[in-house]
């Protein structure tokens, strides 16, 4: 009897403690005192005020709070169940935001004139379109893992890395960022590469896991980018591999799980094709590669 009694007690604590490990809470005058760091001057130089708060794993829902702390620079509050992030719109001198694994479901326009940000990481988030007109020194975007369907990025005019993967694209349009370097837009729904002339310093673009049938839409103005990932999509015919000529400076390709990648000849088409390449799928192109491809190309002549 003691003993039922017992684990009866034991499952009634885990069953409280469970509960209270997932009950949302707001943030808090207590969590704010114990997460606050950095102390700094502020932006006038009179006085100081911490500019750092970093909150993991509190389950915290609501942060109206912030608003009385225009002195932040860096806010990290991951891993919580926060849905409205417009209190954030209130600080001016906002240089990163770290809201990744939350609720969010939308960016308030307002944050949108935050002139000082440089970093944003917005990812697992329930965030279904990105309309933000100009954040002009953010350097760094992660927008992975939201239900985004069309990216509206215009003047972002110090992007050099932009990550939406696992979204609802549909197309690779909508991307203002003059100095981007890295572009991954992997497990989309892209069905065109569109819109990307102006991306004149982009060095490497990862499109794998999307609908892509056709490479329409790459040009000479491309002329950094050195690097394209578009493993597992549609591509049936190896004429779409000619598209890419116009890529001066194109070393890697990858295109395994694409329909042409079972070819028989498939490595000796894309080297005959593309024959600055230094990269297919996983291996390097050795010299017996070339001398094959260059073999297949006199017995087709």
């Amino acid at each position: 009897m003691d003993d039922t009694i017992e684990n009866s007690n034991s499952q009634i604590d885990q069953e409280e403690e469970e509960e209270k490990k997932n009950k949302e809470i707001p943030l808090n005058e207590e969590l704010l005192s114990k997460n606050l760091k950095l102390l700094a001057r502020t932006a006038n130089g009179v006085s100081f005020a911490f500019t750092r708060l970093e909150i993991h794993k509190e389950n915290i829902c609501d942060i109206s709070i912030l608003q009385k702390f225009k002195h932040l620079r860096y806010i990290d509050l991951s891993n919580n169940n926060i849905k409205n992030i417009e209190p954030l719109s209130n600080i001016k001198y906002l240089l990163s935001i770290d809201v990744h694994n939350n609720k969010i479901e939308a960016i308030p326009a307002d944050l949108s004139k935050r002139p000082y940000l440089q970093f944003a990481n917005f990812s697992n988030n329930n965030i279904t379109s990105f309309k933000v007109s100009e954040w002009a020194m953010l350097s760094s975007l992660n927008l992975n893992d939201n239900k985004i369907e069309k990216l509206q990025i215009e003047l972002f005019n110090e992007l050099t890395h932009l990550e939406a993967r696992n979204n609802k694209l549909d197309s690779t349009q909508g991307i203002g960022a003059p100095k981007l370097k890295e572009l991954y837009l992997a497990k989309n729904e892209i069905t065109k590469i569109e819109g990307l002339d102006q991306l004149v310093e982009l060095e490497k673009l990862h499109l794998r896991e999307n609908k892509i049938s056709n490479l329409d839409g790459f040009s000479e103005e491309l002329k950094m980018l050195s690097e394209i990932n578009l493993r597992a999509n549609e591509i049936e015919n190896f004429e779409e591999i000619d598209k890419l000529k116009c890529l001066p400076n194109l070393n890697r390709i990858v295109l395994q799980e694409n329909p042409i990648s079972s070819e028989a000849n498939y490595r000796n088409e894309i080297i005959m094709r593309l024959p600055n390449l230094k990269k297919i799928d996983k291996d390097e192109i050795t010299s017996e590669d070339r001398e094959a491809a260059e073999e297949v190309i006199r017995i087709n002549n």
